[in-house]
This record gives C-alpha cells, structure tokens and sequence, in this order.
C-alpha cells in the first residue's frame, strides 16, 4: 500500500488522497533525488493545505520510500477530471538552494564542517564517519552549502555524501542491500551502454596567480586509447590537496559514464542508490556485480516499474 503525506511549516503532517500516478527519482547524491506525484483534487479541502505544504513522505506498506522538499503545485483540469501534480527534491535541495559565503578555514574538521554548513538548515547526519581534518580548508565564492560539504568529503575521505530514502543523510557513502537478478526475476528490458564520449583522460588543474599546476590522470581510460582532457582553475587560496582532490572529481565522476547498464524490472521499489545489484544471465549486460547509481520508480497507465541505472561496483 502507498501513502503519501505532506507537512507544513509547523510539522504537522497530512495525509494525501491515493495517488493515480508517481516518478520518484533517486541519485547517488548528484544531481538531487526529485519526485512528482498525482492525485484528485478538491478545492475546498486542499487549497489552503497545498499553500502551506512544505515537505513530502511517500510510504510503502509503513516503510519511508521518499523524503523531500515541495518545489510546486499545480492544479489541472483536464479529460482526467481535477487532480493536482506535487513535484521538488530531496532533503539534498536545501542545501544546494542555499549559497555559502567564502571562507578559508585552518584545522577544520568535520564537526566543524556540519556546524557550519549543514545542521543550520535543519539536517542531521546520522551516519558519521571517522575523518580527519584539513589543515587549510577553502570555500570559494558563489558555491552552494551542499558543495562546501561534497568538497570537504572528497579531500579528506575520497566519499560523497547522499540522503537515503528516509532522509537521512549518509556521510561514508555505504553499500546498500545486496540484490540477486537473474532468470528466475522479471525483467523488462536491458540495456549495455558503452561511450567514449565525455569520459576524461587527464584533467589539468592550475592556479594562473601563482602558476602552480599538476595532471591528474584517468590511466584505465588512457590504456585504452582515450584522449579527452580538461583544465580547470581554482583559486589563489587553493592548496595542493585542493588541487588534486577537484582534479579526482572531475576524474571520477566521467569515469562512470564509460559503462552503464539499465535494468527496468516490473515492481515498486525494488531497489535503490547504493544498492549491489549480484547479476546472473542476462542476454545484454555481463554477469557480475553492480552498484546501482540511479533508480527511478514510476506508476501510472503503463504500470509500475523500477528503472535502475547501474556502473561496475569496482568503479563505484
């Protein structure tokens, strides 16, 4: 059963009529988890409830499947009757909305990160690993709170932060549950995708103030023949371990898109970011073991599916 909830400014929490419709969106963290639900509207109920709603719970049989934020409302009137369409992010938007101020900060750690960064906006961590600090640690202008934080992770423990889908949010970036996929589970479709294109052979990091400047190379992709390099800038205030940290970044992040690989399987929910997914004889994908990046659950007149978007777990 699935019951959606939304609260208000004050915490008190409402339940929604039954959905006709959702697209839950979850990620690894980049870009922020997103839903959009649909339901039957009335009037003279809702309208003062939609205007004072502010965040979102969809529940699975007393299980929290998504928490977030509403971006909008919107009423429709159309050949499906009255009915409203929820849409926003995950608990990672307030975060992102919110731009920090520029700072360089000497011995931070990690507590420190948080305090600043992270707990004003209403968050709590509740997985928190062991981290050590940074001697010298820069926030640049322009950036949001949820960069200061990513940034912070990577340089000290080479981890990205994410929200689960109860919203808590995950600091060490573990390992979900292990899922087994194989000719005795439904499976929609698969897909193999291989591309060339925007995976990063070497990436030159400089500071044109100073003209100190390192490459970070992508030397699995370099052995097999790529050529694609990107020089990015950072600011005087940089340090060496700032330098190579944004440089593993943007390495990093491109190696992913090398190899992915789609499953769609014919259920609600059936697994999520993080998850391992152990994959046995499908016709397309390799057997082996992957880390789903993306899952995107959806229901409405084509049924109920779970989309999930996996890379090989030694790249994850």
């Amino acid at each position: 059963m699935i019951t959606a909830y939304v609260k208000n400014a004050a915490g008190k929490r409402f339940q929604l009529p039954a959905l006709r419709a959702w697209d839950l969106r979850y990620t690894l963290g980049n870009p922020c988890d997103a839903f959009e639900v649909r339901f039957l509207y009335d009037a003279e109920t809702m309208e003062s409830l939609l205007l004072q709603a502010v965040s979102f719970q969809l529940v699975q049989d007393g299980v929290t499947v998504f928490t977030g934020f509403i971006d909008e409302a919107c009423a429709c009137a159309d050949t499906d009757g009255l009915t409203v369409t929820l849409s926003g992010r995950g608990p990672a938007a307030r975060l992102i909305d919110n731009e920090a101020p520029p700072a360089v900060y000497y011995n931070a750690s990690l507590d420190f990160i948080l305090d600043r960064h992270v707990r004003p906006f209403g968050l709590s961590p509740v997985r928190i690993p062991s981290c050590p600090g940074l001697s010298k640690f820069t926030v640049s202008t322009g950036v949001s709170q949820w960069s200061v934080l990513r940034d912070f992770l990577s340089l000290t423990i080479g981890k990205s932060p994410r929200f689960s889908p109860v919203g808590e949010l995950l600091l060490d970036d573990p390992d979900g549950k292990s899922l087994a996929v194989d000719n005795t589970v439904a499976v929609s479709s698969a897909l193999r995708r291989i591309t060339r294109h925007g995976v990063l052979s070497s990436v030159l990091v400089q500071c044109k103030s100073t003209g100190a400047a390192l490459t970070v190379q992508n030397d699995g992709f370099l052995a097999l023949g790529g050529c694609a390099s990107r020089v990015l800038s950072v600011p005087r205030s940089a340090s060496y371990a700032d330098m190579l940290g944004k440089g593993q970044q943007q390495i990093d992040r491109a190696k992913e898109e090398l190899e992915v690989c789609t499953l769609t399987l014919p259920q609600p929910f059936a697994a999520f970011p993080a998850d391992i997914i152990r994959l046995r004889h499908s016709p397309v994908v390799p057997d082996g073991s992957y880390r789903v990046s993306a899952a995107r659950c959806r229901a409405g007149r084509d049924g109920i599916t779970t989309q999930l978007t996996l890379i090989p777990k030694e790249v994850s």
